[in-house]
């Protein structure tokens, strides 16, 4: 994540050691002037040349292009400028001839830097008979009063002229030339020849310099060889087609098919046939994954029928539409016309079609269903029509689970089962409760009891003997009552203390000889040691709190006041409602400093944030002095400012300090608050 700088940053004159910029895939939409960003995709640095928010945003390679322009005189020419120059250099070229000035209109520069005249070669003829670059009778003529190229020759005949236009122009004429060609148009007979172009060769410039021809001759066909016709049959009757006929398959649209593959023509059924009259099977029509669409109504016994026949014959008796999940409300097997079966969106339905519950739940008319139950329609039930529970009928199919209510109306009958340890179920469900036969069996009370017997632990009806009781060690019996044969006892009034958890107190009770319960305490006499402890007037705490002295005989205690540090006492004399103990162990009325910290909104709306715009920058002023900031006296110089997003994100502004005010710049016009900032007072 990365941190926010809101306002510009001045590192003064220092270097930025290890920085990286901005890296991108493709140049952003927005930009400010100068921004900097280092684009992945092309690997180059670049900077915002035209600014633009949100769009519009123009971003220019930086140091891309040619910085700086050099150059080198060769053996003709002169070159400028002769060093490195940057910014937008014009170069410029200059002949050069190491052996003087050419004189004007006269002279012209060699190959070899040197100037000659032109009368030396005006009106001369170079014939390059026999030449690497010549041939036979090639010749170039120079106009014998300026020296200039005006004609070539070859074979005595002008190919080509070149002519001079003034002002340094030549222009280049190529002579016509023509070209017969010839087209065979009979075609040759059986046995008969024709010569064929097999390939022609051409040169660089295009030209034909060659051409390959051959002979074709054409068999002579056998007597018994057919070329003039070819059988269609369709194995009972046959038509002969002429190498100039055409055979014509006619069928009704999308009933035949002609297709060619590698020579072979294939004759046959499209996938959609359409036959105009009857199609008669005298064997079993196979529908393997497929149907009849669109069968009319039979009329005959033997005839097939369509589905709306069907639907139309059975009118009145139902079809099974699926299932129906009376959690949701909806049905489940009808596809894109699944629907509820009441309310308002209802599907439509026919009479006697119905439904099988397969999940449970109360969404049809809150109706308690369970899987296995039938939803019968008993009436035509239009389409969004809200039908009511009156017009379905609710088939239980007993499959639901036995229930339990304060009545027998209201309690759901259904399947249950029973617990085999206080139940027995006989093969054909005849269901009886176990009864008890003692020890560790379960089961309902036997019969056989009366007012003055009692179920014994065996299962029996009883009549109970007397019961004796006896006393153990420490313990008395009277009558029926126990009691502890204490050595001493007395009725008291007073409270008892409550039980103490001080470790190593207490102690078990035991029995002494006559067996009476005792409790030995263990102490030491120490008759003798004190004779009396009294309290002194307090001291002052040195590190001890309570000071006795002496240890025997008239014992003092003394308590020592706290006195500052780690010398722990009581409380020193001399505190008031407007004193507190400090550190020191003195009483002080502390400087009021206020509250430790804030966190403002910076907003103008509050009473104590002032914002103000000016060259782009906009500053929200804190009035620290105010009583919901620090309240009267606090000083903006005693103040510690963190600026924060509204979200939490640490963010660096401009912050400056002058009496009470603390203000925070930022770049840009950011509404109210859009940021916040954390207040610590060290004053």
């Amino acid at each position: 994540m990365a941190i926010q700088f809101v306002n510009n940053l001045d590192i003064n004159q220092n270097y930025l050691e290890q920085v990286g910029i901005e890296n991108v895939g493709s140049d952003p939409a927005s930009g400010v002037l100068g921004q900097i960003i280092f684009q992945t995709s092309a690997g180059v640095l670049k900077v915002c040349t035209t600014a633009g928010n949100p769009t519009g945003a123009v971003w220019s390679e930086v140091g891309g292009g040619v910085t700086t322009v050099d150059t080198t005189d060769g053996s003709y020419i002169n070159l400028t400028p002769n060093s490195p120059t940057a910014g937008a250099v014009t170069v410029t070229a200059d002949l050069s001839a190491v052996d003087g000035t050419a004189a004007s209109g006269e002279r012209y520069l060699t190959k070899t830097n040197k100037w000659a005249t032109v009368a030396s070669i005006a009106g001369t003829t170079y014939d390059l008979t026999g030449q690497a670059s010549g041939g036979t009778n090639f010749a170039i003529a120079l106009d014998g009063s300026d020296g200039t190229l005006d004609k070539v020759f070859l074979n005595s005949s002008t190919y080509i002229t070149l002519t001079d236009g003034g002002s340094n122009d030549v222009t280049i004429t190529h002579a016509n030339t023509s070209r017969t060609d010839t087209t065979s148009t009979d075609a040759p007979a059986f046995g008969g020849t024709f010569t064929a172009v097999q390939s022609v060769t051409t040169n660089a410039t295009g030209h034909v310099t060659a051409i390959d021809v051959s002979t074709v001759t054409l068999p002579t066909p056998a007597a018994s060889d057919n070329y003039q016709y070819w059988v269609l049959s369709d194995g009972t009757n046959s038509t002969n087609i002429t190498s100039t006929g055409t055979a014509t398959f006619q069928g009704t649209s999308g009933e035949i098919g002609v297709t060619e593959s590698s020579g072979t023509v294939t004759i046959g059924l499209r996938d959609n046939v359409t036959i105009p009259n009857n199609l008669t099977v005298t064997n079993t029509l196979d529908m393997t994954n497929g149907q009849i669409n669109n069968l009319a109504n039979g009329t005959a016994s033997t005839d097939a029928v369509n589905l709306g026949q069907v639907q139309g014959l059975i009118a009145g008796v139902g079809l099974f539409k699926g299932g129906y999940n009376a959690n949701t409300g909806l049905t489940t097997d009808l596809g894109a016309g699944n629907g509820s079966l009441d309310g308002a969106s209802n599907i439509a339905l026919d009479l006697g079609d119905f439904f099988a519950v397969t999940v449970a739940g109360t969404a049809f008319f809150t109706e308690t269903l369970e899987p296995g139950d039938m939803i019968y329609a008993n009436t035509d039930i239009a389409a969004n029509s809200s039908p009511s529970i009156g017009d379905y009928t609710v088939v239980i199919q007993d499959a639901n689970i036995a229930g339990e209510g304060a009545t027998d109306g209201a309690t759901d009958k259904g399947v249950a089962g029973f617990n085999s340890a206080h139940f027995s179920v006989t093969s054909n469900g005849f269901v009886s409760a176990d009864i008890y036969g003692g020890g560790s069996t379960l089961g309902i009370v036997p019969s056989g009891g009366a007012s003055t017997t009692f179920l014994r632990g065996d299962g029996t009806w009883v009549t109970p003997t007397g019961t004796t009781y006896t006393a153990d060690q420490g313990v008395n019996l009277n009558g029926t009552v126990f009691r502890a044969d204490l050595i001493s006892y007395t009725a008291q009034t007073i409270a008892a203390n409550s039980a103490s958890t001080t470790a190593s107190r207490t102690y078990p009770i035991q029995i002494n000889s006559s067996d009476k319960l005792v409790v030995n305490v263990p102490w030491t006499d120490t008759t003798g040691a004190v004779t009396s402890v009294d309290e002194t007037t307090p001291g002052t705490s040195s590190g001890t709190p309570i000071v006795v002295n002496p240890t025997t005989g008239n014992v003092l205690v003394q308590s020592m006041a706290y006195n500052g540090g780690s010398n722990v006492g009581h409380v020193p004399t001399g505190g008031s409602a407007t004193t507190f103990l400090r550190g020191d162990g003195t009483w002080v009325t502390p400087a009021d400093t206020g509250a430790l910290g804030k966190r403002i909104v910076l907003n103008s709306a509050l009473a104590y944030v002032s914002v103000a715009d000016s060259g782009g920058v906009r500053t929200f002023t804190v009035d620290v002095s105010n009583a919901s900031v620090f309240g009267s006296g606090a000083a903006a110089l005693d103040v510690k400012c963190e600026v924060i997003t509204a979200a939490g994100q640490t963010v660096y502004a401009d912050v400056t300090r002058s009496s009470a005010d603390l203000d925070v710049a930022f770049t840009g016009t950011p509404a109210d608050s859009a940021y916040e900032v954390l207040l610590t007072y060290v004053g």
